[in-house]
Order: structure tokens, then C-alpha cells, then sequence
């Protein structure tokens, strides 16, 4: 799609199909109440990730503001809405009376970066966007013609403990929409009648992304971290994206073909600058645990061989190509790259019996697996 038919459907329509992700707001589901969370473990190493900070505080009028950067890297995009998330400790209901929403590219704010701007020449207001009477559009700012706040009723928590933080979203709907480029940007935020938001959270993933803050005492955009202080780890932020991108979305898709009574969890921010995180459960322990991950495209799976001996009724999503991890659990950084737009990983995980020899697939003779579901990650 041009630019110039973008830029009509714009002006011409409302747009609210998500775009962008920055990551998973949600951990799971608590056990016990049936609650959603996003669960801060702080339960130490090994057995967890000795995280310390339920969220990063985001209060603008004490000149608290947050941010995290996004690529944009299958450009041009039409973003009509932002949506950022935070809570109020002990809150019942929606709490936000504005939100303040910057954009830059270039760089950060103060260390280079400029204000993004739409087709008119407008820019996002740093003033603040008033919850209950919108702006309308000046010769400045962006018009703000919608938003909603509400309660997510995800909950941050420890993991046995705490409903006291349930998570709220801020989303605002722009008028004319920003018509961006692909590039690296910034997103910059605060809130005004809520004070923290969390960091982004997937199970055994300490480093999540990083995150900004700013204060009054340190006005420059450092990275948020939580954890031990002689080994922090940094934090993503999330937030959302909405209206109109000229690529498909970064996914996590669950291919299937598994032949085996192992788990295998996925999950993460499939995007430039995000993280995946995969984990092998309910392991054989006779077994040796393997992840398998592959940037070749392996089609629709190979059933039945692999390596020309017998695999059935396995399905195996990697080729020749692929790289071997003899561990239960893999997590890796994505770089910020814009160039990683649409790029595609597979990954699968396995048991091999190097012993029984009961599995159903033969690597070498003498040597035989079983393989969990296949996944793609596709990147924004």
C-alpha cells in the first residue's frame, strides 16, 4: 500500500486494528482466585528471578515519566491510538484524570531526539491530554477526538499474594492520525491520577527490554531495572499501538505436531528489541532436554523422517539448518534492528532417550526423541 492511499484511508476512516505490541502485560492466571496477573518473583535464584519492583513510577506533575522504544521497520504505519497501562495502589476504579504521550525519533528526549510529527505538521501535545475535556487540534498538536480508561483486571502481585494493584489502560484515539516512517522510535508517557506502571512480564525472562525512566532528580531517560543491585536486570514497558500497518503483525503461533507428553511454552515480545522465552515441562527424567531453533522456513513441517531414519508421528519444524540447545529452558534478547521486520524463528523442543530407546524418532542409531509442538515467531 502507497503512502498517498494510506494517508487517504486515514483521513477517510477509524482505525482500530492493534499494530504493535511492546510486550506481554500478563504473566498467567493465579491459581486460586482465577484472577489474571502479572506476577513480580521475587522469589531468588534458582528457583526464581529475585525480582524487587512492582512497577516504576510514571507521576508527571512530580516530574516522573516513563518510556520505552519501538521499530518500526514495515513502514509506513497510521498510528490513531496509543495505549499505555498503570496502576494506583489500593484502587477500586478508573483513576486517570491525563495523560502526557511524546513520541521522538532520532534519539531520546534531550539526548537528541525530535518530537514525531503528522502529515499537518503536528505534533503529539507534551501538555497534558485531558481525560474528561479532550483538546481539539491546534496549529500544534495532534487532536485527541477519543479515550477510554479503564480496569484491566490484571492484577501485579507477588506469586502467592496481592489484589491490591489491578492494572488500568490508558487509550487515547488521534485525529488526523501520525503517519510513521519505518525507523526506531520513542515512546514517552506519564500519567496524572495514576502512579505506576509494571514492568512487562513472561514467566523464567528476567530481562524483559528496556524501559525508561526520568525524574526530577534524574532528568535523563535511564534504564528501569529490577533485582539484585550488583546484577539488575532491565525491564520492558508495555503499551499498544493502533490503526493501520503496511506488514502483518509480529506472532507466536503454535504449529502442533507434537509426539510426546512434554510441555512447551513460548512466549514473549516477538518484535525488534523484544525477547522470547521458551520452557520444556513435564519432563522424562531419563530423558536429555533439547531445544531445537531454526531461521530457515521448513514449509509445513517434515512428518514421518528425520534425517532419512523414522519419525512418526511426529512433525519437525526445522531444517538441516537448525541449531541445537541441550537445556530445558532458552530465553535470548532480539536486537533493536529495524531491519529484523518480518523475520521469521522457529523453535521446537524434545526429549532424546539416549537409553531406553522407546521414543518414536531415531536421530542416529542408538540414539532416539520425541518433539513438543513446533512454533513460528514472526516478527513486526
Amino acid at each position: 500500500m502507497t503512502l498517498r492511499a494510506l494517508s487517504l484511508l486515514a483521513l477517510s476512516s477509524s482505525l482500530v486494528a492493534q499494530i504493535y505490541s511492546n510486550g506481554p502485560l500478563q504473566t498467567g492466571i493465579d491459581p486460586i482466585s482465577g484472577n489474571a496477573i502479572s506476577v513480580l518473583d521475587n522469589v531468588a535464584p534458582p528457583a526464581g528471578l529475585g525480582h524487587t519492583v512492582f512497577g516504576y513510577g510514571a507521576q508527571h506533575a512530580a516530574g516522573n515519566n516513563l518510556g520505552d522504544d519501538f521499530a518500526v521497520c514495515n513502514g509506513p504505519w497510521i498510528i490513531d491510538g496509543i495505549e499505555v497501562f498503570g496502576y494506583l495502589t489500593g484502587g477500586l476504579v478508573p483513576s486517570a484524570t491525563a495523560v502526557h504521550l511524546e513520541i521522538y525519533s532520532g534519539g531520546l528526549p534531550g539526548a537528541g531526539g525530535v518530537p514525531l510529527v503528522d502529515a499537518n505538521g503536528f505534533s503529539l501535545p507534551g501538555m497534558p491530554v485531558n481525560l474528561v475535556t479532550l483538546p481539539a487540534a491546534t496549529a500544534t498538536t495532534v487532536g485527541v477526538t477519543a479515550y477510554s480508561n479503564t480496569m484491566t483486571n490484571i492484577y501485579r502481585t507477588l506469586p502467592a499474594v496481592g489484589l491490591t494493584r489491578n492494572i488500568q489502560s490508558m487509550r487515547v484515539t488521534l485525529s488526523p492520525p501520525l503517519i510513521v516512517p519505518s525507523g526506531q522510535y520513542f515512546l514517552r508517557f506519564g500519567f496524572t491520577g495514576v502512579n505506576f506502571t509494571p514492568p512487562l512480564t513472561t514467566r523464567t525472562m528476567a530481562v524483559t527490554g528496556d524501559g525508561r525512566q526520568a525524574t526530577t532528580a534524574i532528568p535523563a531517560f535511564t534504564v528501569v531495572v529490577s533485582g539484585p543491585v550488583a546484577t539488575p536486570h532491565p525491564q520492558g514497558l508495555p503499551f499498544r499501538l493502533y490503526g493501520i500497518s503496511a506488514g502483518p503483525n509480529g506472532s507466536i503461533t503454535n504449529l502442533g505436531g507434537n509426539c510426546t507428553t512434554a510441555t512447551f511454552a513460548v512466549g514473549g515480545s516477538p518484535a525488534a528489541g523484544g525477547y522470547v522465552s521458551a520452557t520444556l515441562g513435564n519432563l522424562n527424567p531419563a530423558y536429555l532436554p533439547l531445544i531445537v531453533t531454526d531461521t530457515a522456513n521448513p514449509g509445513a513441517g517434515t512428518p514421518g523422517f528425520l534425517f532419512g531414519l523414522p519419525c512418526v508421528p511426529c512433525n519437525l519444524w526445522f531444517t538441516g539448518s537448525f541449531v541445537p540447545w541441550f537445556q530445558s529452558s532458552l530465553q535470548f534478547q532480539l536486537p533493536m534492528n529495524p531491519g529484523l521486520c518480518g523475520a521469521d524463528l522457529w523453535i521446537q523442543g524434545a526429549q532424546v532417550d539416549l537409553f531406553v530407546l522407546t521414543a518414536p524418532c531415531t536421530i542416529v542409531p542408538g540414539i532416539q526423541a520425541e518433539f513438543t509442538d513446533g512454533h513460528r515467531v514472526h516478527l513486526y
